[in-house]
């Protein structure tokens, strides 16, 4: 059987969508799950602090079609952003620290058409950045990709808190199932097939027509987020368990209970819910490889409305 690998190092590079876990080797880059407020884009309501972290120079551009397998590719570069065949929406997700079932409204070319992007910093803005902190970093890459939306796109975002369906990951009834993850130097852990004490990372493809995901040196708060992606549904983490862990999920996939986002679709079943066939669904091997549990429910979420966006001008 065919089968694909991508892998992801470090607890912030994840930003998978259920499709692409089933179509592509995506490399890719996301911040804190919790963003940075969002600024109203226009040009009268720009703020010195807001104009900061700027590109350089940048260009969006209309894909060309390359054969029948398309790969997506979008990472920061050494001196900027860079993205081949990325959706608008994918931008926006990024640029404002969201998970793609937060962004609500917009247009469908959005989600649609593809795009390449480059992005470069000016030398100055590259060393300033050099000295900073992680996470302040990644906050002002997160600013430079919400002023080129700005400039380019036109964009106008608010912010609006609803309530809407949303899982709980809470420990099962027999307790966690998790392996705590092993000091540096000891044998691989969980199936992952990678050792002990390396740096956190995920792995995730298909396998003899299962999805497979091997998690290593993570935490229960980067398994929630990844499951709310897989999901398509928000996921909030109420298992108290803090430690890292390594495991592998290995589930039938479920495509066909997909739907749109919770915020389009609040009243909807969220997808994977039921199972289609004799082998487990991502929700069952939760429970029965982790210990854990989904329970569905609703519960209050932030959403990131589009107010105003146009397609890319003046590259």
């Amino acid at each position: 059987m065919k089968r694909f690998d991508y892998a992801f190092g470090g607890r912030r590079n994840l930003l998978l969508s259920a499709a692409g876990l089933m179509a592509v080797a995506t490399p890719l880059f996301v911040g804190a799950i919790g963003a940075p407020s969002i600024r109203a884009q226009s040009q009268s309501q720009n703020t010195a602090a807001s104009r900061v972290y700027e590109y350089d120079v940048a260009s969006i551009k209309l894909s060309k079609p390359s054969g029948e397998m398309t790969m997506v590719r979008y990472m920061p570069t050494p001196d900027g952003f860079s993205g081949t065949n990325i959706m608008i929406r994918d931008l926006i997700n990024i640029a404002f620290g969201v998970d793609p079932y937060q962004i609500s409204g917009g247009p469908s070319w959005i989600e649609s058409e593809k795009y390449d992007v480059e992005a470069k910093m000016s030398d100055t803005m590259m060393n300033k950045l050099s000295q900073m902190q992680p996470d302040d970093r990644w906050h002002a890459q997160q600013l430079m990709l919400q002023e080129l939306l700005a400039d380019r796109l036109r964009l106008i975002v608010h912010r609006e808190t609803k309530e809407f369906p949303v899982y709980s990951l809470v420990v099962a009834k027999n307790g966690p199932k998790l392996q705590a993850s092993k000091p540096a130097g000891n044998s691989a852990n969980g199936g992952t097939g990678h050792k002990g004490g390396s740096e956190p990372g995920m792995m995730a493809g298909i396998e003899d027509g299962m999805n497979k995901a091997s998690f290593w040196n993570q935490p229960v708060s980067y398994l929630v987020h990844w499951l709310s992606l897989s999901l398509r549904s928000p996921v909030v983490d109420r298992t108290g368990l803090t430690g890292t862990y390594d495991f592998t999920l290995k589930y039938v996939p479920n495509l066909a209970g997909l739907r749109a986002s919770p915020v389009d679709a609040p009243s909807a079943q969220p997808a994977g819910a039921v199972s289609d066939s004799n082998h487990p669904t991502l929700l069952e091997v939760i429970q029965d490889q982790l210990g854990l549990k989904l329970v569905f429910g609703k519960g209050p979420l932030e959403v990131v409305v589009i107010d105003h966006i146009e397609r890319p001008s003046r590259n």
